[in-house]
């Protein structure tokens, strides 16, 4: 037996079906959803403009150039332990050991370009110290050399000009006591320390002309 079912019935529940969306579609936004102001905001990136960069970069470019504008590297060897090398000419090898000499804090007593010789007062201890960050290390080296004068003599050669340094004297006595003894001299004259200084002073720390 065939079922009929009319197409009234068919049309109400569709109809309905309809109305109900539309109902729920226009109801009120609980106020919880409507107010955002208490949710979790996402963290706000930091955005490094263009002139930071700008600056950062201008500054790290300043700093490279004042490190390649420093010591005249591989121009300067050390070839024994009382000559160097200078791969410069003789006016422009006598000019930067000059400016060595000051820089590393020794003194210049006397001078002659003609026969190429300075004569250079220097401490030792100065040089210990100056490479020591602990305040009681440096104490207990102190002492350890006597302040000397030294002679540097410079010879023209065929690969550039080469400079000789060698141990003149004591520039003062050693500390005398009421008894007459006075303290050892001390068996390093400190020609080695002396060498490596000036050596180090032109190879990574002379200022160079831009």
């Amino acid at each position: 037996m065939r079922v009929k079912v009319s197409w009234q019935k068919y049309t109400v529940a569709t109809l309905f079906f309809f109305v109900s969306i539309g109902l729920t579609g226009c109801a009120p936004t609980p106020k919880k959803y409507q107010d955002t102001s208490e949710l979790e905001k996402p963290p706000e990136l930091g955005v490094v403009s263009s002139t930071t960069e700008q600056a950062a970069t201008e500054s790290s470019s300043d700093k490279t150039t004042q490190q390649a504008n420093k010591g005249l590297g591989d121009v300067v060897k050390r070839t024994d332990d009382s000559h160097l090398l200078m791969i410069l000419s003789f006016g422009e090898a006598w000019k930067q050991v000059e400016k060595a000499i000051n820089l590393s804090g020794m003194e210049i007593s006397d001078k002659n370009i003609q026969k190429g010789q300075y004569y250079v007062v220097f401490d030792p201890d100065l040089a210990d110290n100056k490479n020591s960050d602990n305040i009681f290390t440096s104490f207990f080296i102190s002492g350890k050399y006597n302040k000397a004068r030294y002679l540097l003599t410079f010879t023209d050669t065929s690969e550039g000009t080469s400079m000789k340094a060698e141990f003149l004297e004591y520039a003062e006595s050693r500390d005398s006591h009421q008894d007459g003894y006075a303290d050892p001299t001390p068996a390093d004259n400190g020609l080695a320390k002396f060498l490596q200084t000036l050596y180090t002073t032109l190879h990574d720390d002379l200022p160079l002309a831009q």
